[in-house]
């Protein structure tokens, strides 16, 4: 679920994203101590979606 977002995310101007962009971020430190590498997955796959931004 959290890779469709990104995808449907991807066919947006940046300007357009980067408050859901933000969203996602919170939603990966939440998921930090969860377990299951739920963590590493989801910062991976947003991580490499948006590589270039800070």
């Amino acid at each position: 679920m959290f890779d469709n977002a990104l995808k449907l995310m991807k066919q947006f101007p940046i300007e357009e994203v980067e408050d859901f962009i933000e969203s996602l971020r919170k939603v990966v430190r939440k998921a930090d101590h969860t377990g299951w590498s739920r963590h590493d997955t989801i910062s991976d796959i947003l991580n490499q979606a948006y590589r270039d931004l800070p």
